[in-house]
């Protein structure tokens, strides 16, 4: 999928094993008003994060954390690291 650049399907596959422990918390229902293509933890936690395909969406979402002093990144994908803004 990364190397097909096949946003919606690498979405569609991210999953944790701890998401039932997490499911439906605050932060995971916060995350979702963003309407990202999908939430999930990094790990066992407590770090979780948003996928968006639309950067539009994920800019706001920043913004909107960020200014509920949220600590929060916006990143995205390169080749082989992650670039952080």
């Amino acid at each position: 999928s990364v190397n097909e650049n096949n946003t919606q399907k690498i979405a569609m596959l991210m999953d944790n094993s701890f998401r039932l422990v997490w499911q439906n918390n605050a932060t995971e229902k916060k995350l979702y008003e963003f309407s990202p293509d999908c939430v999930s933890l990094s790990g066992s936690g407590p770090t979780c994060f948003a996928f968006f395909t639309d950067k539009s969406k994920a800019k706001q979402a920043y913004k909107k954390l960020k200014n509920e002093k949220y600590e929060c990144y916006f990143v995205k994908p390169l080749d082989k690291a992650l670039f952080i803004e």
